[in-house]
């Protein structure tokens, strides 16, 4: 059998010894993706990383691309020998990456290091049984609930208060209740988890009996809730008709992701955390996920290449590093010590952190996007369909056993 990874790496070993011999310049000692907004930023780092690390001070480290956290994996996985060495990525798609054997895992006292400075949190959400693939150095990438504040004088903390107050006005209110990543509250103010099975599938307890009737009450709940506001209530999280409402002043509360566009639209606009639902007497305070952004090796051999990699990355996703861009870019640490020195600045990350604190926040542990969010997109979609009743289902608790039985989840460990 020809071992794949062999065979990619002496295509890599090829093609590197065509480049340095080419005459079409100084190949790269160095090179790593980024989105395009952290060009400037990760220009000031490469130098910060230089002046910390003396022995590469004459490594020619180059930006090969931009591409967003999101969508690196996809180009990883295209072409492992045309991929950077270094990549900034969201952690949901780290345990593809892992599964098809494409990135570098970190050493012991990486793990270690990471724990004492970011939390054990920062270190589960980019790691998986086999150990960490990532460097996290971003804890933000959650949606949260923006508001007006000339129209609530204060941080609104109940959502039935939210829609009755928007109704009354005239108003609307986002949120995007035909999300996963809006909606999985579904299942845990209910009462139920997710998770990885031991066959890789993604695991709920929803459907278990014990658990059912506590997500079903809070399901009937929020469908209740959706049908007296839906002419209020918008199940949408496009950024841009967010902006354009709050500039406009017809939109008053928006659950929306961490977008400089919608605190540009109105110097009132600010962030807060989830609020709360009262649902047949009992009070739930909302939670929501919060993702971490990570720095990845790809799969190389080892060697002087792979070493200067993962300096690098340790570098970016260091104190310091975490520092500037706290500073820099108002982005949320996740670095403990830089957190706690800048979270009454951070608009947006502010609030998550404080989540975070009260156990009100859920790390992704899905391994292929769409393995979670479109089956529990799909229940928010039997929420909100307008209808009175549960549609094609004859019940709450009928919907969640689809979720289960039909949409290919598991509810075995």
């Amino acid at each position: 059998m020809i071992d794949k990874k062999m065979l990619v790496l002496g295509v890599a070993t090829l093609v590197m010894g065509l480049t340095s011999c080419g005459g079409g310049g100084k190949a790269a000692d160095l090179t790593y993706w980024c989105p395009a907004g952290d060009n400037a930023i990760m220009d000031t780092l490469v130098a910060k990383f230089k002046e910390a690390y003396p022995d590469y001070a004459e490594k020619n480290i180059k930006r090969a691309g931009n591409y967003g956290e999101d969508s690196v994996y996809a180009q990883l996985h295209k072409d492992l020998d045309a991929a950077a060495d270094v990549a900034l990525i969201a952690d949901d798609q780290i345990r593809t990456g892992v599964k098809a054997e494409e990135l570098t895992k970190f050493d012991a006292e990486d793990v270690a290091r990471v724990t004492a400075s970011d939390g054990a949190g920062a270190v589960a959400a980019v790691s998986t049984a086999t150990g960490m693939y990532g460097l996290p150095y971003r804890a933000d990438n959650a949606p949260m609930p923006f508001y007006d504040s000339s129209f609530f004088t204060t941080a609104p903390t109940k959502l039935e208060d939210i829609l009755s107050q928007a109704k009354a006005a005239g108003k609307k209110v986002y949120m995007d209740m035909g999300n996963g990543w809006y909606n999985a509250f579904f299942l845990w103010n209910g009462g139920a988890e997710f998770g990885i099975s031991s066959d890789n599938k993604v695991y709920t307890n929803a459907a278990d009996a014990g658990v059912i009737d506590g997500v079903a009450t809070l399901l009937d709940g929020m469908k209740s809730l959706y049908n007296t506001y839906k002419d209020v209530w918008e199940s949408n999280s496009d950024t841009s008709k967010i902006q354009a409402g709050f500039k406009a002043g017809n939109v008053v509360y928006a659950f929306c992701w961490n977008d400089p566009l919608i605190f540009a639209s109105k110097d009132t606009v600010k962030v807060t955390s989830w609020p709360s639902v009262t649902i047949g007497g009992v009070e739930n305070k909302l939670d929501c996920f919060q993702g971490y952004k990570a720095v990845i090796c790809k799969y190389q051999e080892a060697g002087e290449r792979l070493t200067l990699a993962k300096d690098f990355a340790r570098f970016l996703s260091s104190e310091t590093a975490q520092e500037l861009r706290a500073t820099e870019l108002k982005q949320g640490p996740s670095n403990t010590a830089v957190f706690a020195r800048h979270a009454t600045e951070l608009p947006f990350a502010g609030p998550v952190g404080a989540m975070a604190l009260e156990g009100r926040t859920h790390g992704q542990a899905t391994s292929v996007t769409s393995d979670f969010w479109d089956p529990m997109g799909a229940l928010g979609g039997v929420v909100i369909n307008g209808k009175d009743n549960w549609g094609t289902y004859n019940s709450a608790k009928a919907a969640i056993r689809a979720l289960v039985s039909t949409n290919g989840w598991t509810n075995k460990r």
